[in-house]
């Protein structure tokens, strides 16, 4: 020890009394880690502390998981969607004077979780019923709005409801409306399955794989 003192003392500008200092803080330091690595590990991670932490999860069904979709209700939510958000997207039109195309990717977000909640669909059948409200809830919006700034300005349709949709296909609906349309499909597809967890999305291919 009186060595290595000497010897930062020389090879360094540090004074004596420094380096004794230093090497007595190296010398405690190795000792503390040296009886630390003889005890074992004085200190460990942290851990989440919860009630729930130590609770033995219910196992998932996956019977049950299929059981529960609701293909009526899917279809019911979807119906009641597009009425009222047409509606809405209508009557908001009317009241500002302003058209915004961009609400039907809105309708069509609205659609997709409402069959998600009420749906809780698994497969394929979910998407495509929203995809297919969602497309018609852009078009049946648009077409709202048609009839009721014609209605507001020349009196309400009485005859020729099919020269009427002939030319809101042909003079009304734009590409923009149809990129709006689109975007709504995706949006309504993205958001019409049912959200599961981990456990349940193990449960479920558990499930697929024993029937394959």
């Amino acid at each position: 020890m009186v060595v290595l003192r000497f010897g930062i003392a020389c090879f360094s500008s540090i004074p004596y009394h420094t380096a004794t200092n230093l090497c007595r803080q190296c010398t405690a330091r190795w000792a503390l880690l040296k009886r630390i690595g003889d005890s074992g590990p004085m200190y460990r991670l942290g851990q989440r502390h919860s009630r729930h932490l130590h609770e033995k999860r219910s196992p998932v069904s996956a019977e049950k998981l299929i059981a529960g979709q609701s293909l009526r209700a899917a279809i019911t939510s979807a119906a009641i969607g597009i009425m009222v958000f047409n509606t809405l997207w209508a009557y908001s039109a009317s009241a500002s004077g302003k058209y915004f195309p961009w609400f039907a990717v809105v309708q069509g977000a609205a659609i997709g979780y409402a069959i998600q909640r009420s749906g809780r669909g698994l497969d394929w059948r979910f998407p495509l019923i929203a995809g297919v409200s969602a497309w018609i809830a852009s078009f049946s919006g648009n077409l709202f709005i048609a009839l009721l700034f014609t209605t507001t300005e020349t009196g309400p349709v009485r005859n020729g409801g099919w020269q009427i949709l002939r030319s809101f296909f042909e003079n009304t609906v734009s590409s923009i409306d149809v990129v709006y349309a689109l975007c709504a499909v995706a949006v309504a597809t993205f958001y019409s399955r049912r959200r599961l967890n981990r456990h349940e999305v193990l449960a479920l291919r558990k499930y697929r794989e024993s029937q394959t």
